[in-house]
């Protein structure tokens, strides 16, 4: 594709006129020949410079004449060997609306044609797969600021919650139920009505904000200011806070090779995946850290992180009895002896 951008852009500045003359009963000549006026400025009444009228300069032309300029384009060039490229661009040059039409471009290309009026600028990640659902840039802009509202808001039980119903648990809560946001917005992409498949992608992005915003929004950030000693606090803060915008960065970076790899459901249920892996890992080897003192943060990091995965390795089954089966169960001996 990026041949046929360069041969559209080629044949357009080099079959260009920069005035609309008098209908003169003669062939086109050669565009090389056509492109020497291109730029200049056109003298006007009392000798005085005026602008000069542009008008698409393949207009008018018949099929046969377009592609014999092309091959002798080429020849003088010495390019022969992508005419077929400079072909379909200056087709595709000569009446940029009706490609659809042009029967010389493959489905590929018309598609990358078609991407064209809605993804031709580095759009954020959020409008990235917006505009490939199919919302216009306008729709897509407004969900976007959507998210951003949906977001503020939901941040604020984290406020009430992060202290009481902890750290931890906030983010075993909300992990697999962002797991679970991302699969349904993956794979609302097969949905092949549009209107259909809009709402669900929008659905799917504010519920994945809504289940975030109490929980990987601000739990990462709290709980790496507490994590470490007091003597070198400030650098491990900055080191964690580094890491998170950089993998931020990584995302929106890989995003789009992502999609193309594994196509878009595929690229929502990696990310979907990497969600429950979350999970696994916030049971095994995080330590809750609510409403404890310095002190007390020194007892919680002194257990070692294997003896955390063992303690909580062995709790499955006390939980299962308990919530599952509903037995009645003893009580579990606490982890921490912070009498």
């Amino acid at each position: 594709m990026k041949g046929l951008w360069g041969s559209w852009g080629t044949m357009s500045e080099l079959k260009r006129e920069d005035v609309e003359k008098p209908h003169q009963e003669h062939a086109s000549p050669p565009l090389s020949s056509q492109a020497s006026t291109y730029g200049q400025e056109v003298p006007g009444e009392n000798g005085v410079a005026i602008n000069a009228k542009l008008k698409n300069p393949l207009a008018g032309l018949t099929r046969e004449e377009l592609l014999a300029d092309v091959e002798a384009f080429a020849k003088e060039k010495d390019i022969e060997d992508i005419i077929p490229l400079l072909k379909k661009g200056a087709l595709v040059a000569q009446d940029p609306k009706g490609f659809e039409s042009i029967q010389d471009l493959n489905e590929t290309e018309r598609d990358w044609l078609r991407k064209e009026k809605t993804s031709r600028w580095n759009q954020p990640r959020m409008l990235y797969f917006m505009t490939d659902a199919s919302f216009t840039r306008s729709n897509a802009l407004l969900v976007s600021l959507g998210t951003g509202i949906v977001n503020w808001l939901f941040a604020i039980p984290a406020v009430y919650t992060i202290d009481t119903f902890g750290r931890r648990n906030l983010l075993l809560t909300t992990f697999p139920l962002m797991g679970i946001c991302l699969l349904f917005t993956g794979f609302s992409f097969f949905i092949t009505s549009e209107q259909a498949r809009l709402a669900c992608v929008a659905t799917g992005i504010y519920l994945f904000m809504a289940v975030y915003s109490p929980g990987e929004g601000p739990v990462p950030f709290t709980y790496s200011a507490e994590a470490f000693p007091l003597y070198v606090r400030e650098y491990g803060m900055a080191f964690a806070t580094a890491t998170t915008w950089g993998f931020n960065f990584i995302l929106s970076l890989t995003w789009p090779a992502l999609v193309q790899a594994f196509t878009t459901q595929g690229a929502f249920s990696w990310y979907a995946a990497w969600n429950f892996f979350g999970w696994i890992f916030a049971y095994f080897f995080l330590q809750e850290t609510k409403g404890l003192s310095l002190e007390e943060l020194d007892t919680i990091f002194s257990v070692r992180v294997r003896d955390h995965a063992k303690y909580y390795k062995d709790m499955l089954p006390w939980y299962f009895n308990k919530y599952i089966k509903r037995g009645d169960v003893q009580p579990r001996k606490p982890l921490y002896d912070l009498e």
